[in-house]
């Protein structure tokens, strides 16, 4: 049984933290000198942001879609019943109508799984956009793993180091994961280039990811002094599979 398990269903597109919500202003036309006229100019504007907020929303929770099927009912009511604060626009904005969503009561326990997930994404792209630098750092060193993922149990100086963006969340339905998937399942999402990948963590992987988190990068022959000798093969096993999903680093 693998230490971690890809979700292929549960992958995003890396991108919805770049758009940003654009708030329209409400102002003057100087062709409309008459009441009437700014009247209705400040109608089609108003109606021209909820257009937008809806479709900001729609497109930053797309994966909810696949859960609810009255997911446009849903951001329709939402936009309707929650104003809009400017400071909070896009981001903020899609964050507040997650939180929004997750304390109707009529949600399953399987929407509300899907809530999780798109929250583990959105979380994912604000810690990455808070630590843009050790971001980018990780991602460069990544690119390093496929030489040298081989040498790992035959060379005893390779630094491994976690990716410092990753957001834990736990699942308590099989909506988004296999039947034969124990529960409740923790998942772990984290980047990868231009994605945002969700992996199934067993015990044993969790015991080794909470340890590379408090231990920063570290020399692969100091890590496995912390576990007895019968059990580093195992870990150099997890080790392996923790790097070919892109979740640490071999340098």
């Amino acid at each position: 049984m693998s230490a971690v398990k890809p979700l292929k269903v549960c992958t995003s597109r890396f991108t919805s933290m770049v758009r940003r919500f654009a708030v329209l202003r409400n102002d003057s036309n100087p062709g409309c000198s008459e009441p009437g006229e700014r009247k209705s100019l400040v109608r089609q504007v108003s109606h021209e942001q909820l257009d937008q907020r809806y479709q900001t929303l729609f497109d930053a929770c797309d994966l909810l879609a696949d859960g609810f099927d009255e997911f446009e009912g849903l951001i329709a009511e939402y936009v309707r019943s929650v104003p809009l604060d400017p400071r909070e626009a896009g981001h903020g904005d899609a964050e507040r109508f997650l939180d929004w969503l997750s304390e109707q009561e009529d949600l399953t326990d399987e929407q509300r799984d899907y809530v999780v997930c798109q929250q583990g994404y959105r979380a994912v792209e604000f810690v990455a956009l808070a630590q843009r630098l050790a971001h980018a750092r990780f991602q460069e060193r990544l690119s390093l793993n496929e030489e040298n993922l081989p040498l790992l149990g035959r060379n005893d100086n390779l630094d491994v180091m976690l990716n410092p963006i990753h957001v834990w969340a736990v699942f308590e339905t099989r909506a988004l994961i296999d039947d034969d998937e124990p529960l409740p399942a923790n998942v772990l999402f984290f980047p990868v280039g231009q994605e945002i990948r969700t992996v199934i963590v067993d015990a044993p992987a969790e015991e080794l990811i909470r340890f590379l988190t408090d231990a920063g990068t570290i020399r692969s022959r100091a890590l496995l002094r912390n576990w007895p000798t019968s059990e580093r093969a195992e870990v150099v096993a997890m080790l392996r599979e923790l790097a070919a999903v892109g979740l640490i680093t071999l340098t």
